[in-house]
Order: structure tokens, then sequence, then C-alpha cells
């Protein structure tokens, strides 16, 4: 984490719920495949997401490159 940058938030029940729902159907598209998942494929699952979703989503991939 950069200075200024203020520690993420713990998820909260409904949030976690939500990134649960969207792992498991990551996971089962890469369940289907034998390669890594095309953008195409993964706008395909997130297209339909709220706003509440998306803010979920945003978040894992920002926790996901803060840990790399």
């Amino acid at each position: 984490m950069s200075a200024g940058q203020a520690a993420p938030r713990p998820a909260t029940a409904r949030q976690q719920s939500t990134a649960d729902d969207i792992a498991f159907a990551l996971e089962q598209l890469l369940d289907r495949l034998d390669r890594p998942p095309t953008l195409e494929e993964v706008q395909a699952i997130t297209a339909d997401l709220g706003r509440r979703e998306r803010s979920v989503l945003a978040q894992f991939f920002t926790r996901l490159s803060a840990a790399s």
C-alpha cells in the first residue's frame, strides 16, 4: 500500500456474498476453459452486474493488484 492510501475496509456480509457469487461464476468459467478467459468472456459475466456488484468487483481487483 502506498503512502496516503487508506487501508481497505472489511467487506460487509452483503458485499462478501456478492464477491462469492462473482468468484463462483468466474470459477465455473475457468473450469470450462483450458486457458485463461478473454476480456470478452469476463465482460459477459459482469455485463449484467449492478452498481453494488461492480463496486465489489472493483474492490477485489484493487486488493489483488495491491497484494501483487
